[in-house]
């Protein structure tokens, strides 16, 4: 008797300490070119996923600015509540107008700058002068403490669960 509740206290114990320095990992990963065009969304702990989403913009449904709108909800939610943010992405504009490619460009490298600034950022910026495509390909890592954000995730998990993917 004795023992089997100092081996419960114990777990217990353990579990609370996980529970207070736990953090949630979000990695999206995204991908935008001519044959392709995807986001990946994955969440997880010490490891193990907790959710895992793969959208293919090939052929949204009509209702795509209700979850637009749910997504710029959870972006605003998690840049405030964000540990460490991660960014990479590599981006390539080309249009038919070179003027509107320069533009473009400027545009892009500034807001890239601007990243950077504000979190670990590697984005790369290019312009093509020949062609007429927009390329981009990236991931961004964001890391939250899971004692403070566990009611919001399960409710994300609500809201945009239709399977796994």
């Amino acid at each position: 008797m004795v023992i089997g509740l100092i081996i419960f206290l114990i777990i217990f114990i353990i579990l609370l300490c996980l529970y207070f320095t736990l953090a949630v990992s979000i990695h999206v990963y995204w991908c935008w070119q001519e044959e392709e065009q995807y986001l990946h969304l994955s969440c997880h702990t010490m490891r193990i996923p907790l959710y895992s989403k793969r959208v293919d913009f090939h052929g949204l449904p009509s209702d795509v600015t209700i979850h637009a709108r749910k997504i710029l909800q959870m972006i605003q939610y998690v840049r405030q509540h964000a540990k460490h943010i991660q960014v990479q992405s590599e981006t390539v504009v080309s249009t038919s107008d070179p003027a509107v490619t320069a533009y473009l460009y400027v545009f892009l490298k500034v807001v890239t700058e601007w990243l950077r600034s504000l979190h670990q950022a590697d984005n790369k910026v290019a312009a093509d002068f020949e062609q007429t495509a927009f390329q981009t390909e990236g991931e961004c890592m964001i890391s939250l403490s899971l004692r403070q954000n566990i009611k919001e995730l399960n409710k994300w998990r609500k809201e945009f669960s239709n399977g796994r993917q």
